[in-house]
């Protein structure tokens, strides 16, 4: 099924007369923004009073283009802003590996995502005293390109960069 018909864009939601189905549509607008940049004060601040046209506008462009509406959004997202600081590349791993650890269905353990010397990786446990944990820190540079990736495994994380600068954060 496409993103189009199970999700309807900002430009859509305000053609909508006003229903029962537009506050639906709102809310999941509003629900779908704060995924995308609700945990991102980096992002939120260089964006300012352009925060929400913009998103708006990749939504869009992402549901035309039938973009699932999955953790692999935050990642386009991030490549649509093109906004190139650390801070705001590592805002846009940690939302999309909390989003994988949260919504993902697939029986992975874990998931590592990068750009450049960025990495987030998000861990499902099974106990039920730490639960998921997203780590962010960053890897040693080695010439590594740019431009976003991701890598999924089950058991204990194979990612464990040396120099590892990070924290954990239960969700």
């Amino acid at each position: 099924m496409s993103a189009r018909a199970t999700f309807p864009t900002p430009g859509l939601i305000t053609a909508l007369p006003e229903s029962r189905e537009r506050i639906l549509a709102f809310s999941a607008l509003r629900i779908l923004r704060h995924e995308l940049y609700g945990a991102c004060p980096t992002i939120r601040a260089a964006l300012a009073d352009r925060l929400e046209p913009a998103t708006d506008a990749f939504v869009d462009d992402a549901v035309a283009a039938g973009h699932p509406m999955d953790w692999t959004l935050h990642l386009e997202y991030g490549l649509h802003l093109d906004l190139g600081e650390r801070a705001c590349r590592t805002e846009i791993c940690v939302a999309a590996a909390r989003r994988w650890v949260r919504l993902d269905d697939s029986d992975a353990d874990w998931i590592a995502i990068t750009d450049g010397d960025v990495v987030a990786l998000g861990v499902r446990t099974q106990s039920p005293t730490t639960g998921p944990r997203i780590i962010r820190g960053r890897q040693p540079a080695t010439g590594a390109t740019t431009g976003f990736r991701h890598q999924t495994g089950t058991g204990p994380p194979a990612v464990r960069p040396q120099d590892w600068h990070a924290y954990q954060t239960t969700i």
